[in-house]
């Protein structure tokens, strides 16, 4: 015998045998995620037979809707379209505000506070001139959006002259 081997003679003897997992418990556990995939498939086809569909664009958006929610696949499907990218139409309740407006996208954008919507409908062609500017500016300074009006006060025209005293808010809500 070696000298490791009569130090420890009993060692392999001592060790107690792994413990066995029960068949049925790895089967569930292998099982589970699959279970719970199927549920979620089979939930979202029976919601789909129903007509709702919670991960899909309703069919009846509209591009003001579209810039609210920062839908941006879906304002480059309608322009796509021939949809009029400066063009006023409804924005739904509970979108922007609670109640319905008729807003034009950049205007939905701006009462939305999203910067990068507003940028997206600009490089697609949304007119920008001095008196849509001065519009949007006072849309975003009425609603305290300060990086709104800052972002919109650089894209101004240089002479732009601001007088919100007579601009209003489209909700009093």
């Amino acid at each position: 015998m070696s000298a490791g081997a009569a130090t420890h003679p009993a060692s392999a003897q001592e060790r107690p045998a792994p413990r066995r997992v029960p068949a049925d418990l790895l089967a569930t556990a292998l099982a589970a995620p699959a279970a719970a995939w199927m549920i979620v498939v089979a939930a979202l086809l029976v919601s789909g037979l129903l007509s709702y569909r919670p991960l899909m664009t309703p069919a009846d958006i509209t591009l003001p809707e579209a810039a609210a929610t920062r839908d941006h696949l879906e304002i480059l499907r309608q322009l796509r379209a021939g949809a009029d990218i400066d063009a006023r139409a409804r924005v739904r309740g509970g979108l922007v505000r609670p109640a319905e407006y008729v807003l034009t996208p950049l205007e939905a954008a701006v009462a939305s506070g999203q910067v990068d919507t507003v940028q997206f409908l600009q490089h697609h062609g949304a007119r920008m001139d001095a008196a849509t500017a001065a519009g949007l500016i006072c849309l975003a300074t009425l609603q305290e959006d300060e990086e709104m009006s800052a972002y919109l006060k650089e894209q101004a025209p240089p002479a732009l002259a601001l007088d919100c005293d007579h601009v209003r808010l489209p909700w009093t809500d």
